[in-house]
């Protein structure tokens, strides 16, 4: 049985391509890694694991097939590879630990024997757009998409119950996340320098905030905090900019440095009866402490006055609970349109509380807008509710349909075949055939000398970067020439003769 042992061909610059032979079903660790100018790989096709190293840093190979005998991707096997995109087989039930980082991916599908996305698995892939994560995961750990910079958006399974530590560290683009109804813990510095978040749907199910998991995301102007919450750990949200925060009655424990740096800061309103505990008095700069304003539930305000940390706010109000302080998520729809066709009417939903007034809506996109996804961004607008969270939605303008006919034409048989024509049905924008990234091929099977009858006129591979094309046929018709051919004709019934044309 022919082996290869481990890291064989580890770093050999010069190889380009590599196959298997297929009597090896078992392979070794790193046996191509480091190959930097490998760009084809043939894998045997009754391989079961991929082990760990095995094409790691084989940065120019962007294609390569997975069998689907696989069922396990090992640690490091595809890191820093040159994939934009590859396909994972339904058969595939593990994958390991850094199993793509640093690779050149812009979209994946896990698949659905999948339950758990290890650690680091997608570190600081940075051309990372779009991932589909299936409901059977049910643990996502600690780091999996740190340093993902592209990436805008992504919908986490039902079953997970925790956001683990620097899950999305450095997810520079991402922003608005909802976070599932079981997760009861958001864990050190899970969305640390989120810089473009806006939104985060906090579920009532969250005990935990811990330390740093909101550090840096600096355009976070909202957040609702559930009444289930007991603890935020230290800088939670320091360095953010939230311009209002309300405290839960649940909440136990304050940690240090939650707000520092808060600059927006303006408004606290806590609707604990009893002050809950603050580690240390630099929870909020001492400027701020002097600045905000904070409410609190009537006849409160002494033992705000005398509890540790508390007492250095020079504002504090008492005010009766106001509906409008009620933890509410107001969400814009996601929606869809036809490129050319007038915008839809976006649509608000909110849970929680009554929404009180109506937000604002911004796209930035027209019915001239090119074909793609563009953000439906909610802001309060006119909205009285205190305690809310915003959730933007995505706009997709999806392609328009176009019609390519083919004319119709008859000709007469030996005849040179004329210059074939198509006509267009569905251009927007007053466009015509000059926005076609690639003219249409127009074919027939027929030639000069084809028999008289109709022949199908065929048009193909046309290409348009908003527009679904769809063909229609044409035919073309031969008929009978004028000119008699040499041969045998008849004069009359039962006689027979011989002449020429």
């Amino acid at each position: 049985r022919l082996i290869i042992h481990e890291y064989a061909f580890g770093g050999c610059s010069g190889l380009e391509t590599f196959k298997f032979p297929e009597s090896v079903s078992e392979l070794n660790e790193g046996i191509l890694a480091e190959c930097a100018n490998l760009n084809s790989v043939e894998l045997p096709s009754g391989l079961k694991i991929i082990p760990k190293d095995l094409l790691n840093g084989c940065s120019n190979l962007n294609t390569m097939e997975i069998p689907n005998s696989v069922v396990s991707i090992g640690d490091y096997s595809l890191s820093r590879t040159g994939f934009s995109e590859i396909n994972i087989p339904e058969s595939v039930e593990t994958i390991g630990r850094n199993a793509f980082a640093g690779s050149a991916l812009k979209t994946i599908t896990i698949p659905n024997l999948v339950t758990s996305i290890s650690a680091y698995t997608f570190l600081s892939c940075k051309n990372l757009e779009s991932i589909i994560i299936p409901n059977t995961i049910t643990e996502i750990e600690g780091s999996a998409f740190y340093g993902c910079s592209n990436l805008e958006n992504i919908n986490l399974p039902e079953g997970i119950t925790k956001i683990s530590g620097s899950t999305f560290k450095d997810c520079y683009s991402l922003k608005s996340i909802v976070i599932p109804s079981k997760v009861t813990t958001i864990q050190n510095n899970a969305f640390e320098g989120c810089t473009k978040l806006e939104s985060v749907n906090i579920p009532s199910s969250v005990k935990e905030i811990y330390s740093g998991a909101f550090y840096y995301c600096s355009n976070l102007q909202t957040i609702n905090l559930p009444e289930s919450l007991e603890k935020i750990g230290d800088k939670a949200f320091a360095k953010s900019g939230l311009t209002s925060i309300c405290f839960p009655n649940s909440l136990k424990n304050i940690g240090e440095s939650v707000f520092a740096e808060c600059d927006d800061l303006t408004s606290v309103v806590s609707r604990m009866e009893e002050p809950c505990t603050i580690e240390n008095e630099n929870c909020f700069d001492n400027v701020a402490y002097l600045l905000i304003k904070l409410t609190v539930p009537p006849l409160t305000a002494e033992k705000y006055n005398e509890s540790y940390a508390w007492h250095k706010f020079k504002n504090i109000i008492e005010k009766p609970h106001d509906e409008n302080d009620n933890p509410i998520v107001i969400s814009v729809q996601d929606a869809s349109s036809e490129y050319g066709d007038k915008l839809p009417q976006f649509q608000i939903t909110s849970e929680g509380a009554i929404l009180d007034g109506t937000p604002e809506i911004i796209c930035e996109a027209t019915e001239n807008s090119q074909v793609g996804t563009y953000d439906i961004i909610v802001k309060p607008g006119s909205v009285k509710n205190f305690n809310a969270t915003y959730v933007n939605g995505k706009l997709t303008i999806t392609k328009a349909p176009l019609t390519i006919t083919a004319q119709d034409y008859t000709i007469k048989q030996g005849e040179a075949l004329p210059t074939f024509e198509v006509t267009y049905e569905g251009f927007k924008n007053n466009e015509t055939e000059d926005v076609l990234t690639k003219k249409p091929t127009i074919t027939t099977t027929a030639t000069s000398a084809s028999e008289p009858g109709e022949y199908d006129i065929t048009a193909s591979d046309a290409e348009a970067t908003n527009y679904e094309i769809g063909y229609v046929n044409g035919k073309l018709t031969i008929g009978t020439s004028n000119i008699i051919s040499k041969g045998v004709y008849a004069l009359g019934s039962g006689n027979m003769a011989t002449g020429r044309s």
